[in-house]
């Protein structure tokens, strides 16, 4: 099945491509992943839009899969496919310059953890041309897993001062939420310091 599948979304027929994106994420096959990401990245591929945006809705799926309780009835570990997956997006985002691609960079951030050396390589370099992208995501993204990613910079004793920024901005409702659930009756010394220097931010009108 994932041989047929992999023909189906790297083929040239339009319709067959379609069908072998839409099969791949219902029977999610994460294991295609790298090969959607090359299908995206390739600026001659007339199909690198759905590549990339079929790159992020499995990314979605996954992370539903590693939020919630394991299903032991399905062989796959959802941990394994996070390694495996958060490598190849990784080198990818590494890569932004080259395809621009939003979609792939969410699907990283959504995959990720917040101590992963090339997410803080890019949030401590203003010119790294994933930056302003990274910023404008975890700054405005709904993704539960991009908002957990941001969130747990919070106990991180030295945060990058670009992830302190970004936390002071927000203000929705259901980032709200899950800083609160972060946060909870007990916070860490270094969850205390970040958010007097996110109300610092607030007060000097920063945020």
């Amino acid at each position: 099945m994932s041989g047929a599948l992999r023909d189906a979304v790297l083929g040239s027929d339009p319709h067959t491509i379609i069908n072998g994106c839409h099969a791949a994420c219902y029977l999610r096959k994460y294991d295609l992943i790298p090969a959607l990401i090359n299908a995206a990245e390739d600026d001659a591929n007339p199909h690198a839009d759905l590549a990339a945006e079929t790159v992020f809705r499995l990314s979605q799926l996954l992370y539903d899969e590693l939020a919630g309780p394991r299903d032991y009835s399905v062989r796959r570990n959802p941990q394994l496919a996070r390694a495996r997956l958060v490598t190849s997006l990784e080198a990818s985002v590494k890569k932004f310059a080259q395809h621009r691609r939003s979609d792939l960079v969410t699907a990283f951030l959504i995959l990720t953890k917040n101590e992963n050396v090339t997410l803080k390589k890019i949030l401590g370099d203003p010119h790294d041309a994933a930056y302003l992208t990274v910023l404008q995501l975890l700054t405005n993204s709904a993704e539960p897993g991009v908002m957990r990613v941001a969130l747990g910079y919070l106990d991180d004793p030295f945060p990058p001062s670009s992830i302190v920024n970004v936390l002071s901005r927000r203000q929705d409702v259901d980032f709200v939420r899950h800083l609160f659930n972060k946060i909870g009756f007990q916070p860490s010394p270094s969850m205390r310091a970040n958010l007097k220097h996110m109300d610092k931010q607030n007060k000097l009108g920063v945020g």
